[in-house]
């Protein structure tokens, strides 16, 4: 199985969109839960009211405008490295829990 890096499953466009999130003071933030090996991010706070799986194991959550809220992705160490993240180009602040 080929692991690629997170940003393999976001085109230019979207992470650009979500960059904005900052700006509005929006933390994106970033979960793994290892009992179920998925991989959680939530790009802006919010209620989900629909989820559609864009590739096998890899969901995306919508609010209620339609816009993109949050990425899962199932069974993500046979997908992604989880050993290391990089984030580049953050407009501020970084917190590390």
């Amino acid at each position: 199985m080929v692991r690629r890096s997170i940003n393999a499953f976001f085109d230019r466009d979207f992470l650009r969109k979500y960059r904005r999130n900052l700006q509005r003071g929006d933390a994106i933030k970033i979960h793994y839960y290892p009992e179920t090996d998925t991989l959680s991010i939530e790009l802006k706070a919010g209620i989900s009211q629909y989820t559609r799986e864009v590739s096998e194991d890899v969901t995306l959550d919508f609010d209620e405008s339609g816009a993109v809220i949050g990425v899962d992705i199932d069974l993500a160490s046979g997908k992604v490295d989880l050993g290391s993240i990089e984030i580049a180009g953050l407009l501020e602040r970084v917190a590390i829990a």
